[in-house]
């Protein structure tokens, strides 16, 4: 009864989450839990590499590591862009080649941010479908 649940649940969450920053909303491909889970292996790693213990660290410093290997996998899995720039410049194109200049020119923070935002895109949704399966549900 639990696996048919999970599967259930599973099918109602949409392939591809809109990730919001500034002016970009990314079309990324949802990730498996395994991959998640690497994430947070790499963030470990992250904080190794700045010299600071993963078992002693501030919870500012874990999150802004797991944000940062969340990133990583989000750039792998960027499908589309749309590009809403806020002055009068063109917009940018998706392709290829646009990403992998893109994701290069990342600064720390905004691979934190890009990190960040799919975590927050989401929980969003997870709490829409929680929401919207509460109402389905008679009361009792």
């Amino acid at each position: 009864m639990d696996l048919i649940k999970r599967a259930r649940d599973r099918k109602t969450v949409t392939p591809i989450v809109e990730v919001v920053l500034e002016e970009l909303t990314f079309g990324v491909q949802r990730f498996s839990q395994r991959e998640m889970n690497s994430a947070t292996r790499r963030a470990a790693a992250i904080m190794r590499e700045q010299g600071i213990d993963p078992e002693l660290a501030e919870q500012g410093h874990r999150l802004a590591a797991l944000c940062m290997g969340i990133s990583e996998i989000v750039q792998r899995h960027i499908k589309s862009w749309e590009h809403k720039p806020l002055d009068q410049e063109p917009p940018l194109v998706f392709s290829a080649k646009a990403l992998e200049e893109l994701t290069e020119s990342l600064t720390d923070v905004e691979r934190v941010t890009i990190g960040a935002a799919y975590l927050m895109a989401i929980t969003q949704e997870t709490e829409q479908k929680k929401t919207a399966n509460e109402a389905l549900l008679p009361s009792l």
